[in-house]
Order: C-alpha cells, then sequence, then structure tokens
C-alpha cells in the first residue's frame, strides 16, 4: 500500500524591492498635479515648476506619451480647459460680487468677458503709470493697457511645406491646392475661432469678402478639432501639413523639436487681454502695486519668455521676425452673438 504525501512547498521568494523613485522622474502623482496646476494658471513652466519639474521635460513627456490620455487631458487643461475655466472662474465672481461676499481683489482674462464683468459694475478703473511704456493702440480707456494680444494665423510643417511653397496672404491660404490639407478649430463649438472667422473683414476689406472667404474655407474640407491645441497638434505631427492656430505656439512647440513655421501676413487678428481691480476690494492699494509690476519689463519679459505676445515696447517672445507682427483687435462678441454665429457657420462646415 502506498502513500502520496504533498510535496514540500518552496519557500516564498522575497518580492522584488520597488525600484526608487528618481528625484526627477514623471511618476503618475506629479503627472495629476501638474495637470491640475495646468488648468488652474495656464503656464506649462509654472505648472511643471510646481511639481519640482522643468518646462523642457514637461513637453519631452508630452511628445513621448502623444495620443495617450495624458496628452489628451493636457489638451482639455491648456485649451478646452482654459475656455470652463474662464468661463467658471467669471460666473464665480459674478456671483460673489452680487452676493457681496467677494474673495478677490483683481481680474484677468480676454476683453469679452472683462467687458461682461465691467457693465456689472465689477471693477474700478486704474490705469498703472506703467503704461507710458505701452504704445498707444494697446491702451484702453477703463483698463491699463493691453498687456498681452493672443494671435491667430497660419502655421505649417516645415517638413512637408517648405517656405516658398507657403502660402502668402490670407487668399493664398484657400488656394485649390491645399483642399483637405488643412486644419483649424471647429466654429460651431469654439468660441476663439468664431471670433476670427466674423472678424476677418478688418483684414480681408468689407463683409462680402469675409462672407466668400468662410465659405471658401469650408469648401476646403478642413481637419475640424475641438480647439487650437489638438490642430497645431496635428501640423507638429504631420497629420495636415497647415492650419490655423496661435502664432506662440510656434515658438512653443520649437523649443521641443516641432518642425513648424508660421506665414507672414501684413496684418494678424488676435484677442487684447486686460487686468482690473474689483469695485470691492478691501484691499485696492496692493491691487494697484500688484498691477503696477504686473506691466514691468521683468513681468513682460518673463511672458514673453514663456512665448507670449506681450506689447510692452520693445519685448518680443524669441520667434523670428515677431516684431514686423501688426495685431488687429478681432470684433468683441457676446454670448448670444456666439450662438448665432455657431448656427451660421454649421451651414458651412457641417455640411
Amino acid at each position: 500500500m502506498t502513500h502520496d504525501h504533498p510535496a514540500a512547498e518552496e519557500p516564498a521568494k522575497p518580492p522584488t524591492p520597488a525600484r526608487p523613485v528618481r528625484h526627477n522622474e514623471w511618476t503618475r502623482a506629479r503627472m495629476v498635479a501638474f495637470l491640475k496646476e495646468l488648468a488652474a494658471c495656464q503656464s506649462v513652466s509654472h505648472a511643471a515648476l510646481s511639481v519640482g519639474m522643468s518646462r523642457q521635460s514637461a513637453y519631452k513627456l508630452r511628445n513621448r506619451l502623444a495620443f495617450t490620455p495624458f496628452a489628451l487631458a493636457w489638451e482639455v487643461a491648456l485649451e478646452a480647459g482654459l475656455q470652463q475655466l474662464a468661463h467658471a472662474v467669471m460666473d464665480r465672481a459674478i456671483n460673489e460680487f452680487r452676493t457681496g461676499k467677494v474673495s478677490w481683489d483683481i481680474f484677468f482674462t480676454g476683453i469679452d468677458a472683462m467687458e461682461i464683468m465691467r457693465n456689472e459694475g465689477m471693477f474700478l478703473k486704474y490705469q498703472t503709470p506703467a503704461a507710458k511704456n505701452f504704445d498707444k493702440p494697446y491702451h484702453h480707456p477703463f483698463y491699463s493697457p493691453n498687456y498681452r494680444s493672443s494671435i491667430i494665423g497660419f502655421v505649417y510643417n516645415t517638413d512637408y511645406v517648405k517656405a516658398p511653397e507657403a502660402p502668402k496672404s490670407y487668399g493664398d491660404y484657400v488656394d485649390p491646392k491645399w483642399d483637405g490639407k488643412t486644419t483649424m478649430s471647429d466654429p460651431t463649438s469654439h468660441t476663439s475661432m468664431a471670433k476670427w472667422l466674423s472678424s476677418l473683414h478688418l483684414v480681408l476689406g468689407d463683409k462680402n469678402k469675409e462672407d466668400e472667404y468662410v465659405q471658401r474655407l469650408a469648401a476646403s474640407r478642413p481637419l475640424l478639432h475641438r480647439s487650437l491645441t489638438p490642430a497645431v497638434e496635428s501640423i507638429a505631427n504631420g497629420e495636415k501639413p497647415l492650419g490655423i492656430a496661435y502664432i506662440k505656439y510656434v515658438c512653443d512647440m520649437r523649443k521641443v523639436g516641432a518642425p513648424l513655421d508660421y506665414v507672414r501676413l501684413p496684418a494678424y487678428l488676435g484677442e487684447s487681454n486686460y487686468i482690473a481691480i474689483g469695485s470691492k476690494s478691501t484691499n485696492v492699494n496692493a491691487a494697484k502695486l500688484w498691477i503696477d509690476h504686473w506691466y514691468s519689463r521683468e513681468s513682460m519679459e518673463a511672458l514673453a519668455k514663456d512665448c507670449e505676445f506681450v506689447n510692452l515696447r520693445g519685448v518680443h517672445p524669441p520667434l523670428k521676425d515677431v516684431e514686423k507682427i501688426k495685431f488687429v483687435e478681432e470684433i468683441q462678441r457676446s454670448e448670444s452673438d456666439y450662438k448665432q454665429l455657431g448656427e451660421k457657420y454649421g451651414k458651412f462646415f457641417k455640411k
């Protein structure tokens, strides 16, 4: 008679010790914290520094993780998130003002939102002494000068389009040879694009030319994105060789090796950005000092280094021919305007 004896169990192997995290490594926790800060501050440099990393390493990470949830979240934080954040912050500020429980002293954003709040009586008029260092076209009768312009133009991938072949004008951009080869944000849902399209008469000459241009642009079958960030990403990765985007992206993305350049145009449309002191601020003098510093050369040079088109005389982002750019302020729009424009452009771009 035989008996089966269970085999002796092998002693358990000790777990492999976890690799220690390097001080300069992008961990999951760091990525999450970075994206939250990016949505809040809209500055890649600031968001990276807040988690102990550099701006360059953040862009390298995004390029390495292209088309992943991290890259998508980056886009949302910077572009779609920017609009959602602006609306959320503006709504909160208005609600606080109406209920008398104001928690802020200074507010700054694009002119459309600023004017909605000014019409509510939410701001104090203040002109910083530093305004003298900004050219007259950037001055405003109520706010201190437009400190930063969000400029839109034509951006192309230099690996696929050489400078002599690139468009030389607004008209060249809608030449049939570019049909099916361009990209832009969707004007039926992206207010920045709707505002740009509806301001084209300022550079084209009249509204009839604008309407003809928009219809021709729609007929060229551009690839539509929900915002301008994924649009320029598709240019950088070669999905489309040419498109409409913020010119600052050329400066931004070149720093991490993207083969981008912009079309030199006689004039560029864009939006102005302002700062104001709250009319119910309890720290008015401190707010004035903060604004004075914001308009200083030190602050403007820091913004320009981060590729922003600041308007302090003689200060520019590191981009070739930037000093030749002529900025034209887009037409201010209301919420009802954007609704009408979305419906109008839907007839052309959503056929």
